[in-house]
């Protein structure tokens, strides 16, 4: 599947129920900072497609920031997208949920940040992890968010 920044602000805004001018402006800043990139130019400028790892990153960046997760995430959750996304997705086409988990960690240094895509396991998340209390888990369950995707 391939589309325009334009043509996935319309999917993010149908998914999300957002006017698509505010998604594509959300989805344009993600690809200014360099959190998307087309995979080949169409034109001028910056114009260009974008492949299924890009389609699902700015699907969950936009996920991200419904659950206010902050700009300092993003990066983390661009990376755990292009990580995990291939396994989700040929999970999730054979029934399998999948979520997308932000984890926030104290440490002595201060706040720990980490992201994952995770085979959802229907158990409760853990509040200790790798032997740190955990401050804040952020659950997104990404089959709904990627739906259109799967369709294709």
């Amino acid at each position: 599947m391939k589309t325009t920044l334009r043509e996935l602000s319309e999917i993010g805004a149908a998914v999300f129920n957002r006017e698509p001018e505010s998604v594509y402006t959300m989805l344009r800043g993600y690809r200014d900072r360099g959190l998307l990139e087309p995979e080949l130019s169409t034109g001028r400028g910056r114009t260009g497609a974008f492949g299924d790892a890009e389609i699902a990153a700015g699907l969950i960046l936009l996920a991200a920031s419904e659950a206010d997760l902050g700009g300092r995430s993003n990066r983390l959750v661009a990376g755990a997208v292009k990580k995990g996304l291939r396994s989700a997705l040929k999970g999730m086409r054979t029934g399998e949920e999948w979520v997308f988990r932000f984890r926030l960690r104290h440490s002595t240094e201060g706040f720990k940040y980490s992201a994952s895509i995770e085979a959802y396991d229907h158990k409760p998340s853990k509040i200790i992890d790798s032997g740190r209390p955990l401050a804040a888990i952020t659950e997104i369950r990404l089959n709904s968010i990627l739906a259109p995707m799967l369709a294709a």
